[in-house]
């Protein structure tokens, strides 16, 4: 019998924890079927909580909705990549719409749509049609909730002020599309059986809604002019609670490891659940789970492991600052210490690779996950079949 003991990364909270891993037990299937999957979970009631966080499900916000409660910005911004557009995106599908309402838009105003809003209305009305947007649907596993997406999207008042500002010229079809595109993704999860999707995926179903509506996809962005100071500014100030306890269950989590109180707790559960792992044993940690794996095997007692693999893990860059808790800066790890894998995406801006700080006594594995954003490259690590081949290596 062989185990792998998974310790996962921040803001994950019970009622997250069983769709915090898709892929990963297909990974284990391929590489060691009788493997025992064991987790350790800590973020119910080791991770960070504010003291009137009575529910850590926040039962008053909608299905579905970020943790971070984004309200979309009202402003523009010039120079927009796709990344970071997918980003609020994935927060708000109508975050596009919302810049072309404009910041004197009415909730209940009838606005009256010009030409080209009426026809983009439209056309929008008649998808996804039976040709090949109805097939890229189907394959991407958004052929249910599309025509949903897009009564969605139509009904606020939000497009209907956007769209009646729809002239010639502007993204307004290349806009409308992504805003579609992105209510259908945000209508889906693990837990529909719907896998993250590739950015190539992606931004074929935008261009192919794109050119339905009777656009050209200008790219991600294209007219969004300024946004940054006119409107996230004013946003943040309004929205300082909601964003401040978004960002305590990731920021606050990465605090509480590295206060001296709570790191060691979060170590002795990952130690307790390898001890009662049947050998041997990979332990796999995503994240800041990889490093406190790291900080547990590079301590003085460390349990016994075969092996040590992180994904997307931040323990080079805490070394580099001598802010990992068990290893000061300048000294080895420890001639004990497992072997180690380290996996990372260069998309994912919340990994690093350790060989260049840690030398032969680990081994980086570049991987790409595909995914259209970095917070989706940071979490797309299990559904990536590229991580097979390093798991296999680690049971060798």
């Amino acid at each position: 019998m062989t185990s792998v003991v998974f310790v996962h990364g921040i803001g994950v909270r019970d009622h997250e924890y069983p769709q915090a891993l898709p892929g990963l037990r297909e990974r284990l299937e391929e590489v060691v079927p009788q493997a025992e999957l064991r987790f350790s979970f800590w973020g119910g009631d080791l991770g960070a909580r504010l003291p009137d966080d009575a529910d850590p499900a926040e039962a008053d916000r909608p299905a579905g909705s970020s943790p971070w409660e984004p309200a979309a910005p009202d402003g523009d911004r010039a120079g927009a990549d796709t990344d970071a557009l997918w980003a609020l995106l994935d927060e708000d599908p109508l975050f596009e719409l919302r810049l072309a309402a404009g910041r004197e838009a009415q909730p209940n105003r009838a606005p009256h749509l010009l030409p080209l809003g009426r026809t983009l209305k439209a056309r929008a009305r008649e998808l996804p049609g039976d040709g090949r947007l109805a097939e890229l649907l189907t394959d991407a596993g958004l052929a249910a909730v599309f025509p949903g997406a897009v009564s969605a999207v139509l009904g606020t008042w939000v497009t209907r002020e956007a769209l009646s500002r729809a002239t010639p010229g502007t993204d307004m079809p290349g806009a409308l599309a992504r805003a579609l595109v992105a209510a259908a993704l945000a209508s889906v999860g693990p837990a529909d059986g719907v896998p993250a999707l590739t950015r190539d995926t992606v931004d074929q179903l935008v261009a192919e809604v794109t050119q339905q509506l009777g656009g050209s996809d200008l790219g991600p962005g294209a007219r969004l002019g300024r946004f940054v100071v006119a409107g996230l500014s004013p946003l943040a100030t309004r929205r300082r609670d909601a964003l401040t306890r978004g960002a305590t269950r990731y920021a606050g989590d990465v605090a509480r490891y590295l206060n001296p109180r709570c790191g060691p707790q979060i170590r002795a559960r990952i130690r307790a659940e390898i001890e009662a792992a049947p050998p041997p044993v990979v332990l796999l940690g995503h994240s800041l789970g990889g490093v406190a794996s790291v900080d547990l095997l590079a301590a003085p007692d460390a349990p016994a492991v075969h092996a040590l693999v992180t994904v997307g893990s931040q323990a080079p860059y805490l070394y580099r600052i001598d802010a990992l808790p068990s290893l000061e800066r300048g000294k080895p790890l420890p001639w004990a210490f497992p072997r180690w894998i380290n996996v990372h995406d260069e998309r994912d801006l919340l990994s690093f690779p350790a060989a260049d700080v840690f030398g032969d006594r680990v081994e980086d594995r570049v991987v790409d996950n595909g995914m259209r954003s970095v917070d989706l490259a940071h979490r797309g690590y299990f559904a990536n079949p590229q991580l097979t081949s390093v798991l296999q290596e680690a049971f060798r």
